[in-house]
């Protein structure tokens, strides 16, 4: 065989490879949207496991590791993806940021998010990013704060997804804390629990919700200012053989 055939067959395997990895990879990401995340996994871990590299391969892993609770190997992932460029580190930055607010340790996601406005503040994930510390201020209840940002998305960014995100929560004008002790598809499971919750004493009531193309009916009680307030509620409804969480 020549050498110029040898090269032809070289650059002809190269290319079907790397067409059959985009095709594992975007088959991937069609069961990760559908939140099939088991066969997305697998896909991908047999990728990993063939020596794949590329950001898109550890990014996805990344997220599926968030989603299934696997924080830290999530992490560990999003490391990987500081050696493709700078677009690459920012998306890392930020997802670094929403492993920690999944997680539940808003403090360090809250640390995240305002060193990546400070270091890239007209970045493409700029608003997204603005979005997120709002959320996070809510959960604080910095209800000034937190209004103050969703503005500067809405203003700054008007035609950005999260503008739309941000003008929903500002009409909504849900800037308190309430307890929330049920989320129904059916509206009489729900009103039959508002009802028994009114009977121990609290002042409960029914929020419709949408959340990806379902309506729920949301059982909340009271609308507190400050988060010692509606702990304390929590506390009694516990005591009483209610379960729910805080919300925001």
């Amino acid at each position: 065989m020549s050498e110029k055939n040898f090269l032809v067959i070289l650059c002809f395997l190269s290319l079907t490879v790397s067409v059959i990895f985009a095709q594992d990879i975007s088959t991937a990401w069609e069961y990760f949207l559908k939140e099939r995340y088991n066969i997305a996994d697998r896909i991908v871990n047999s990728l990993l496991e063939e020596k794949a590299t590329s950001p898109d391969l550890y990014y996805l892993k990344a997220l599926i590791l968030c989603r299934t609770g696997d924080f830290v190997r999530a992490r560990n992932y999003l490391e990987k993806l500081n050696f493709y460029g700078a677009e690459w580190a920012k998306c890392a930055l930020v997802a670094r940021g929403d492993s920690f607010f999944q997680e539940g340790k808003l403090k360090q996601a809250k640390e995240i998010y305002h060193t990546f406005l400070k270091r890239y503040p007209y970045s493409n994930y700029t608003p997204e990013v603005i979005y997120k510390y709002a959320q996070i201020l809510r959960k604080e209840g910095r209800w000034k704060e937190a209004k103050a940002y969703l503005r500067q998305v809405t203003n700054d960014y008007p035609q950005s997804l999260f503008a739309t995100f941000a003008r929903k929560l500002l009409a909504e004008d849900e800037f308190y804390f309430c307890v929330q002790v049920g989320s129904f598809l059916n509206y009489d499971n729900a009103y039959n629990l508002a009802v028994k919750i009114k009977k121990a004493g609290y002042p409960a009531y029914i929020k419709k919700v949408e959340y990806r193309g379902q309506l729920y009916y949301r059982v909340r009680i009271g609308k507190y200012p400050d988060r010692e307030s509606v702990e304390e509620v929590f506390k009694q409804l516990v005591k009483k053989g209610f379960h729910g969480l805080i919300y925001p």
